[in-house]
C-alpha cells in the first residue's frame, strides 16, 4: 500500500515508511528533545513520522522561517537534535551530522539532555512564525491521537482516499491533513506546486486526488482561475479553514459545488 508519493513520482510503501521510520529511531537517545525544520517533502514527513513515533519531545517550525528565529528558538529550548534540509545552517560541522538522508540531515548539538522534560509534551507546534516570539501549543500523544481520529471520523477518510499538500506541513491544518491520511492508510501525494502551476493540475487528475484542503486565499486563487471550468471527475470533498471564507466566495463554491457533486466542508 502506497503511502507516499515524492514530487518526482518516486512512490514509498506503509511498509517502507516503517522501516526508514525505524532507522531514524535507532540514531536517537530516548527522552531528547528534537527541533523538525519541516518542509512539504518525504524525508520531512518521515522524519517526522519518526520522532512522533519514538515518543520524544519534538518542536515543529517551517524551513521558510527566518534563520535568525531558528537560532532564536535552538537558544530557548536547546534541543539534542535537529532535522533539518541539508544546507539550512551554514555552520554545522560534518562530525556533528549523524545521519544524512535524501535532502534532510539529522544532527546532534552540542546541548546536554533535559532532566525535567515533560514526557507529555509530544509536539510543540508554532503559534505565530511572523512575529518573530518563540509561543508554542504544547500537544500530547493524546491531544494529537483524538484530534486525528475525529478527523477521520467526521470527514470519512478510508484508504481508498488520496489527498495532496497545498499547506506548510508545519501550519496545523497542512499537519492534521498528513495525520489523518497516514493514520487512515490513504496516500499522499507531496507537492510544492502552487495551483498557478500547470504540475499541480497534471497531479490532481494523474493520482486521481480525492480531496484537498486550504485557507480562504486559497479559494479566492481558485475562483481567480474559474474553477467552475474544471473538470475533476474524482474529487469527493474539499476543506476550508483557517479563517472565515467570505460570503460571496462561500456562496460561488458552494454553487458550484453542489453542481460538480464535491462537497465543500
Amino acid at each position: 500500500k502506497i503511502a507516499l508519493v515524492d514530487s518526482d513520482g518516486t512512490e514509498y510503501s506503509y511498509n517502507e515508511l516503517l522501516k526508514k521510520t525505524e532507522f531514524i529511531n535507532s540514531k536517537i537517545e530516548g527522552g531528547s528533545l528534537i527541533l523538525i525544520l519541516a518542509s512539504n517533502t518525504v524525508e520531512s514527513i518521515i522524519g517526522y513520522v519518526a520522532f512522533i513515533r519514538s515518543k520524544n519531545t519534538s518542536i515543529l517550525l517551517d524551513k521558510s522561517f527566518k534563520t535568525s528565529y531558528v537560532e532564536k528558538i535552538t537558544k530557548v529550548y536547546k534541543p539534542n537534535y535537529i532535522f533539518c534540509p541539508k544546507n539550512y545552517f551554514n555552520n554545522i560541522k560534518e562530525n556533528y551530522v549523524i545521519l544524512s538522508f535524501q535532502d534532510y540531515v539529522l544532527v546532534r548539538t552540542n546541548y546536554n539532555k533535559h532532566k525535567k522534560i515533560n514526557k507529555k509534551n509530544l509536539l510543540l507546534l508554532s503559534t505565530s512564525g511572523t512575529t518573530q516570539n518563540p509561543k508554542f501549543v504544547r500537544l500530547s500523544n493524546l491531544n494529537l491521537y483524538y484530534n486525528t481520529n475525529n478527523i477521520i471520523k467526521y470527514l470519512k477518510i478510508n484508504f481508498k482516499h488520496t489527498t495532496i499538500t497545498t499547506m506548510p506541513m508545519a501550519y496545523s491544518y497542512g499537519l492534521s491533513i498528513i495525520n489523518t491520511h497516514l493514520l487512515s492508510g490513504s496516500k499522499i501525494v507531496v507537492n510544492n506546486k502552487t495551483i498557478f502551476e500547470r504540475e499541480f493540475w497534471t497531479k490532481l487528475h494523474k493520482y486521481k486526488i480525492t480531496s484537498f484542503g486550504g485557507v480562504p486565499e486559497f479559494y479566492e486563487q481558485l475562483k481567480k482561475l474559474k474553477f467552475e471550468k474544471f473538470h475533476l471527475p474524482d474529487l469527493k470533498y474539499v476543506t476550508q479553514a483557517g479563517g472565515k471564507i467570505e460570503k460571496g466566495l462561500l456562496k460561488y463554491f458552494r454553487n458550484i459545488c453542489k453542481e460538480k457533486k464535491i462537497k465543500f466542508i
